[in-house]
């Protein structure tokens, strides 16, 4: 499922990039057009799948591609925001194990969407130690395995806490 989804998003990342390459824009403009426009395509689909470290590869080398003008200027500084020098590229990485956490704590303050059924049932256990009625024992909970997404997701939590 995983491969499926980063070979339907690479081409249209790849067309975007493309597309607005040609275009005469400052290097503040291609910022706001690789973090609104291109990266948009990414977030969609990444808020909900665990991408492999290979795509995450490819996307970045086409990422900075685009900010060809930037050679000069060191990718962690493309990424700091704009009051500490930098120029506020999203961090992709950083940005998708965002959206994994965020996902998590909206678990853990108890949502009511239908979505959190199936979420306890995999991670219910797990956040326990945040969450303590996903782990009843009123509530179907699976123990030999979890989606790559919640290792994922999982792994970002325990970082931070």
């Amino acid at each position: 499922m995983v491969a499926i989804n980063e070979a339907m998003i690479l081409p249209k990342i790849a067309a975007a990039v493309r597309l607005n390459k040609g275009r005469a824009l400052t290097l503040r403009g291609r910022v706001t057009i690789l973090n609104v426009l291109i990266c948009a395509k990414l977030w969609y689909i990444g808020a909900c799948v665990a991408f492999t470290s290979s795509f995450l590869t490819k996307v970045d080398r086409l990422l900075f591609s685009f900010l060809a003008k930037a050679k000069w200027v060191n990718r962690h500084t493309l990424l700091l925001p704009p009051v500490e020098g930098g120029l506020g590229v999203y961090s992709i990485t950083a940005r998708l194990a965002a959206f994994r956490v965020d996902h998590l704590r909206r678990l853990i303050n108890g949502s009511t969407a239908r979505w959190t059924v199936f979420a306890r049932y995999w991670v219910g256990l797990s956040l326990r130690q945040w969450a303590p009625q996903g782990a009843s024992n009123l509530l179907p909970h699976c123990l030999e395995w979890q989606p790559e997404y919640y290792v994922h997701a999982l792994g970002e939590l325990r970082k931070l806490c």
